[in-house]
């Protein structure tokens, strides 16, 4: 296969998996606006989701992938197969060093953090609810860092299929979990949505 079929290859299936996957997308988030509304619960939720989200830009998808890549091909092209792998290995071990310990960290002084990154819960209940929810998605980051790092490695063997199908995975997991026939057996929705996202995420790795 000439280079230019196989770019061709990889972006029509790229562009199809995210197709799907922005579909199953806005049916997840459907989802949560029907369960949670626009209320105190939702509002804690989105918080509880929006600070693990922050530092997987910052340890996964965002800095790391961006910086891993260019590093890990250059070693491909200039080392030999054990040396490349050796790296991998370290670089694995290190990020995963490095991303539970923030995990842990985030999980033990989460009213600390939730604390520092709201206005807009008020009552004691919506903040103690917004603290457990944090605790229950938190180790989502540990399993997605990891995640992005496979995914780097697969593309630069231009492997693009499986990576770019990860979020499908998650949001299949969500849309699963805010289904009442799962969600009656949490205490209330955003527990159960709260589950369905490190469930997804335990799924992609």
């Amino acid at each position: 296969m000439t280079e230019k079929k196989q770019i061709l290859k990889s972006a029509s299936i790229i562009s199809l998996v995210t197709i799907v996957s922005r579909v199953f997308g806005y049916i997840r988030d459907q989802r949560i606006a029907v369960l949670l509304g626009t209320t105190e619960v939702s509002v804690a939720y989105q918080l509880a989701f929006r600070i693990p989200n922050l530092f997987r830009r910052l340890v996964a998808e965002g800095a790391m992938t961006a910086s891993f890549i260019p590093v890990f091909a250059n070693y491909m092209r200039e080392k030999d197969r054990d040396e490349v792998w050796d790296f991998a290995n370290k670089l694995f071990w290190t990020l995963a060093l490095v991303v539970a310990a923030i995990t842990v960290l985030g999980m033990v002084f989460s009213p600390y953090v939730i604390h520092l990154f709201t206005s807009d819960v008020q009552s004691a209940g919506g903040l103690d609810l917004a603290v457990e929810l944090n605790r229950i998605i938190f180790p989502y980051l540990f399993f997605v860092a990891l995640a992005a790092l496979a995914m780097g490695i697969l593309n630069c063997f231009h492997v693009f299929g499986l990576p770019a199908a990860t979020p499908v995975f998650w949001n299949l997991a969500s849309i699963l979990f805010s289904i009442a026939a799962v969600w009656k057996y949490f205490k209330n929705p955003a527990t159960s949505l709260a589950v369905g996202v490190l469930v997804g995420e335990c799924c992609n790795f």
